[in-house]
């Protein structure tokens, strides 16, 4: 029985080549690529009769040229067209037989059956072993390889689709920097001015009467930093009471004026970074740390 294989066969084995030897591998499996139309086509033996390689399927891999030979002449005396893959490669370095997976034998995808029970009965192949597999079958067709590209580039072409799809969408629907001011309540950590740290102690005073005396009542309030849909901010104090200033958003720059006190610290242009919960609004001067619950 002659050795053969059904798919890929290679041992662990590498062979260091010559220079020579590699290109006159190159040149051979080149010119059997040339010698193959653009459309997959070929000639067949009489030269007239065009043969689409695409209907042909691989349905046994030899080893050795001489071996395909026999296989090949027996289907065909019986008239089975045939066509080898790699043959001039292995006949010219018959060592590398493994590399290239053999010399495959194909024949026409609707005579795989006749085909696999005549090579069975010669003894080229056996019952059970290099019994072709669906995937094998499917795979061995040129026209599936070809639908399964398509299908990749289909549902690669799909998933980016999606992918831009939701990033303009996110975009599109994600909140101005006006909204997310105004629409969630930040609370000031602390501010940097001038590379020294500053954290608020907002202190407010009451006044009410007592027996005709005048009572101060001191209490602390929450550090809420508050942007008003009318304008205005609140700041909280430092040591001292809220400080009252307006605020405007222009080409996605904050701008904080007229502060009624501290307006040298607190006034000017900002850039803000929404980061999570997270809120830092810088100056070059001054930075607000903030958060929101």
């Amino acid at each position: 029985m002659l050795n053969y294989s059904n798919g890929w066969r290679g041992d662990n084995r590498s062979s260091v080549l010559p220079i020579r030897s590699k290109l006159s591998i190159r040149i051979i499996q080149w010119f059997s690529i040339l010698r193959t139309p653009a459309n997959g086509a070929i000639l067949s033996r009489n030269g007239n009769e065009i043969i689409n390689m695409q209907d042909f399927v691989i349905i046994a891999t030899f080893t050795l040229p001489t071996q395909v030979v026999v296989a090949r002449s027996k289907l065909e005396s019986l008239g089975i067209e045939c066509i080898t893959k790699d043959e001039l490669t292995v006949q010219s370095y018959n060592f590398i037989s493994n590399a290239v997976g053999g010399v495959k034998l194909l024949v026409h995808k609707s005579k795989i059956v006749e085909a696999r029970q005549i090579l069975i009965e010669g003894g080229f192949l056996t019952e059970q072993e290099n019994k072709p597999t669906k995937a094998d079958v499917f795979l061995g067709n040129p026209k599936n390889i070809n639908r399964l590209k398509k299908t990749v580039i289909i549902f690669v072409s799909l998933l980016i689709g999606i992918a831009l799809f939701l990033m303009s969408y996110s975009i599109i629907t994600r909140p101005s920097k006006v909204e997310m001011l105004t629409g969630m309540d930040w609370y000031l950590d602390h501010i940097v001015y001038k590379d020294q740290f500053y954290y608020p102690n907002t202190i407010e005073s009451k006044m009410s009467t007592d027996s005709g005396f005048k009572v101060e009542i001191i209490g602390r309030k929450d550090d809420l930093i508050e942007f008003n849909h009318d304008g205005s901010l609140v700041i909280p104090g430092f040591e001292s009471r809220t400080i009252r200033s307006n605020w405007e958003i222009e080409n996605d720059q904050l701008t904080i004026f007229k502060a009624d006190t501290m307006d040298a610290i607190f006034n000017g242009n900002y850039d803000l970074n929404f980061s999570n919960r997270k809120l830092v609004i810088t100056s070059p001067n001054t930075s607000f740390y903030c958060f929101s619950y």
